[in-house]
């Protein structure tokens, strides 16, 4: 089978998708507008136009998704795909709509449903546009499903970035032989994922536990400002700044970590807080987006109100006081991970919407 990726090389999510079906047998190219090389995958690189080239993976390059349709073309006619799949449902979808190819697939991934339609008439018609000239739509949880179904009458299929129980596990012991409790968020450095809020609920705690540290794991345009923020609550000391690390380091860490935290305003998913409980580890999580869908409240973790920094430090509180209660969570969030979220099952269901679209 051979399946052609319209998506970014750079991002994990891609990455993973497209190694998970090489592994399955699959001829798999990547057409990217950002560089970066996949082991055992055909990545081709198309050069942005020079008034968005140098813009980070990050970054959206909305003309080139448009003016460089033909470049993409000749490329998809030459690799011979049976499906074309791209991976957003604005960007990258929207060059795949241009294309007119069939089979062509579409998967949403968060913000190009939750934010994007929202921003004007003209990216609200877009997606509608984009995802009508899709043949089969699928989405990473059922918040996003929802949402989708909004802009289509197409059936929406749910196929989550599940995660690597192998990679993702308990270590013995802590990682980092710290007697001291560690409360850690890897997310990046964004005004979305509440960092802010998170750093300001654990000035909170610390001043009656003094035995607790933060660890931060990501970059972004707020590391700055939230390294002044810390400075300012004095708390610089008991805050440590990470800097972004590649997906297959990140188990590293989180077992460094006692507690999780993710104080993100909003979420498509919530795939870091699979992977904390993956870990073993107990989650406070803001209730918003898709992250009920990956903590249950109450039991492999607590959920809060964004923005809500009291609570966020009560439940940091009740978890920093209760090492049974952490304990008890943490094994719970491990078993719904491995019964609702393993990759192997989620790449199996992704394969066999391939199959079926063939057949």
């Amino acid at each position: 089978m051979k399946i052609c990726y319209l998506a970014n090389a750079a991002s994990t999510h891609t990455q993973r998708w497209a190694k998970a079906m090489r592994d399955k047998g699959c001829i798999i190219d990547v057409i990217s507008f950002d560089r970066y090389d996949i082991e055992g995958v055909n990545v081709h690189y198309v050069k942005p136009l020079k008034s968005e080239y140098g813009k980070l993976p990050s970054e959206p390059k909305n003309k080139s998704y448009i003016l460089k349709c033909g470049e993409v073309k000749k490329i998809i006619k030459a690799a011979g795909p049976d499906i074309l799949h791209a991976h957003y449902a604005t960007g990258y979808g929207l060059t795949g709509a241009l294309l007119g190819f069939h089979p062509y697939v579409i998967s949403t991934w968060g913000t190009d449903i939750f934010n994007a339609p929202k921003r004007n008439a003209l990216f609200k018609s877009m997606v509608k546009y984009n995802l009508k000239k899709a043949d089969y739509i699928t989405s990473t949880s059922m918040a996003l499903t929802k949402e989708t179904m909004l802009y289509t009458d197409k059936k929406v299929y749910t196929i989550p970035f599940g995660i690597d129980l192998k990679s993702f596990c308990p270590q013995k012991g802590k990682a980092n032989n710290n007697s001291n409790i560690v409360i850690g968020m890897v997310k990046s450095l964004e005004e979305v994922y509440g960092i802010r809020y998170g750093i300001q609920a654990f000035y909170e705690l610390h001043k009656k536990y003094r035995n607790t540290e933060l660890l931060i794991v990501g970059s972004g345009t707020q590391k700055d400002e939230m390294v002044k923020l810390c400075n300012d609550l004095n708390i610089s000391h008991d805050v440590r700044f990470i800097g972004r690390v590649p997906n297959d380091k990140v188990p590293e860490y989180l077992n460094m970590m006692d507690i999780f935290l993710m104080p993100s305003l909003n979420e498509s998913f919530g795939v870091a807080a699979l992977e904390a409980e993956a870990c073993g580890l107990p989650v406070v999580a803001s209730d918003a987006g898709g992250i009920p869908e990956v903590v249950a409240g109450g039991k492999t973790g607590f959920l809060v109100k964004p923005k809500d920094i009291h609570s966020i430090a009560d439940a940091l509180e009740k978890l920093v006081v209760d090492v049974s209660l952490r304990e008890n969570m943490g094994e719970a969030g491990r078993k719904f991970v491995s019964k609702n979220y393993n990759w192997s099952d989620n790449v199996k269901s992704m394969y066999n919407l391939y199959v079926d679209i063939l057949k």
